[in-house]
């Protein structure tokens, strides 16, 4: 009985080794898939908050502008890059507020992800987004 519970032990460990999940290492982002012009929404507090996202590339340095209608912003220059996850990273840090859209466009031309609003360096609100690119650069 002893041998049959070490050899079922053996076999339940070693299929979880072989079985077990993994997270895949994420393919490499294109850069040119990230360029163009991108529009949809954002949630905030309950809302949909319509936005168009710009991303272009000058000597090799990606940038990015966004606009915002119903909050009046237009033209918003963001920081953005691409992290080892291989996410867009697109921030914008005023006097006391940032907001931060963390997103990877797909092959079909759309990119969902998340928003981190913060106020004073405290994170003030989760988000989500989604936006569908409507123009190459």
């Amino acid at each position: 009985m002893k041998k049959v519970l070490t050899t079922l032990a053996i076999a339940l460990s070693v299929s979880t080794v072989v079985f077990g999940q993994s997270c895949p290492v994420p393919k490499a982002l294109n850069q040119e898939e990230t360029l163009g012009v991108w529009k949809g929404a954002y949630s905030l507090n309950g809302e949909f908050v319509n936005f168009t996202l710009r991303v272009s590339e000058l000597n090799g340095v990606l940038r990015a502008s966004v606009d915002v209608p119903k909050l009046l912003i237009s033209k918003a220059s963001y920081d953005i890059k691409i992290c080892d996850s291989e996410e867009l990273h697109i921030k914008n840090t005023s006097v006391s507020t940032s907001i931060e859209f963390i997103g990877r466009p797909n092959e079909k031309g759309t990119m969902s992800g998340r928003v981190i609003i913060k106020q004073n360096g405290e994170v003030a609100s989760r988000e989500v987004f989604t936006v569908k690119r409507t123009a190459k650069s």
